[in-house]
């Protein structure tokens, strides 16, 4: 027998020997294409600018969302910008009014005080008109350490990593393997990603998040939907509320850096401080490892932004204005119709009605609409 025909029947053996396995990989790979769960992140912002409808949230891969933001932003290249943590991520453009130009919400981008940092060096010549600036507690603690920052988060696309396919597979339940299969079976043309179509919620094409409860309206009553608790993890000290006696004077001078670099950049800055549930309130201003901190961060902040000649709001307390927390999805995350109160409570000032001409007159529309309700907002063609 001849060298290159025992290589050859070799190869033909090692192919027949494998190929079940690479049947079961294909298989999956549709699956998860399917899903929309591979899309790449360019892919699906191309796919949103069609599809307006079309919301994006992944399931079981990396949602990578400091990426998707990133580029969703340097494609929109909004005059308008909601910057911050998940906290922010209810703003969205149908509150603003044809007449205040584009918009977009950066949530995630903004986490710590470094994520602003690389913010103004990523963006430095492509920055908004408008800037919404949500300041958390966190970004003023020094206790508080982060793994992630967003200019080391902008890593290749995880569709496109081999690696993670593999590592995904080899960690793949009954369970998952069946909310996969429904998903791809199940996803209509304005879903991409398994928790987009399962979950019915995601990230729309101008970065806000959609969220989608089904919620009897006679019967509104708040519940903290976070994993553990908002008022748990106050008490423990942990997962973002770890236990400091100050806040940071390093990380306010920080702040206060950026904000002049942005100001004298021409950039309208509009500050507020994100709510929280009454009783998360209650435990930060009186718990003995919590209570100095939570007034120094608060008061801190305020005076910065009147240094500054800057808009600024404290809505910790939703009582400022005139809610409570059947507004809130959770112990620290509101949902729209509370960005809609705190925009007309923000409106109140000339500079910002300045900075967002028309927004007023939609948020009226809005909130005076009879469909309007504490989580969502019904807005007029």
């Amino acid at each position: 027998m001849s060298k290159p025909f025992a290589q050859s029947r070799f190869l033909r053996q090692v192919i027949l020997f494998l190929s079940p396995f690479l049947f079961v990989l294909c298989m999956f790979e549709i699956l998860f294409w399917q899903a929309g769960e591979t899309w790449p992140v360019t892919r699906v912002i191309e796919y949103q600018r069609e599809h307006l409808d079309a919301l994006f949230l992944r399931g079981k891969f990396d949602q990578q969302i400091c990426r998707y933001k990133y580029l969703g932003l340097r494609e929109a290249k909004p005059r308008i910008l909601a910057l911050g943590s998940s906290r922010v991520m209810k703003f969205r453009t149908e509150m603003f009014g044809e007449g205040s130009g584009s918009f977009y919400n950066g949530t995630g981008l903004i986490d710590q005080i470094e994520d602003l940092d690389d913010f103004l060096e990523l963006f430095r010549n492509n920055l908004p008109k408008v800037i919404i600036l949500g300041i958390d507690p966190w970004i003023l603690n020094e206790q508080r350490h982060s793994t992630r920052r967003l200019a080391t988060s902008l890593e290749p696309d995880a569709a496109l990593d081999w690696k993670g396919h593999l590592a995904i597979l080899r960690h793949l339940r009954g369970r998952d393997l069946g909310r996969l299969w429904t998903a791809a079976i199940r996803r209509p043309p304005e879903r991409i990603g398994a928790a987009a179509t399962m979950n019915n919620e995601g990230y729309r094409w101008d970065g806000s998040f959609a969220t989608h409860l089904s919620i009897d309206g006679t019967n509104w009553a708040f519940r903290d939907r976070e994993s553990p608790p908002v008022p748990e993890r106050i008490r423990k000290a942990k997962q973002r509320f770890e236990a400091t006696p100050h806040a940071s004077q390093v990380y306010l001078a920080r702040l206060a850096r950026d904000l002049r670099l942005l100001k004298n950049s021409g950039v309208t800055v509009i500050g507020f401080l994100p709510p929280f549930s009454s009783e998360a309130n209650r435990l930060l201003s009186t718990l003995p490892d919590q209570e100095q901190f939570w007034s120094e961060y608060k008061a801190a902040s305020k005076e910065l932004f009147q240094n500054l000649s800057m808009p600024f709001f404290d809505a910790t307390d939703l009582s400022t204005l005139g809610l409570d927390d059947r507004y809130m999805f959770d112990g620290m995350h509101a949902e729209e119709t509370f960005h809609l109160h705190l925009l007309r409570r923000l409106l109140k000032d000339p500079a910002v009605q300045a900075a967002l001409p028309n927004t007023s007159a939609r948020v009226e529309a809005a909130l005076s609409d009879p469909a309007t309700n504490f989580y969502y907002p019904r807005f007029s063609k």
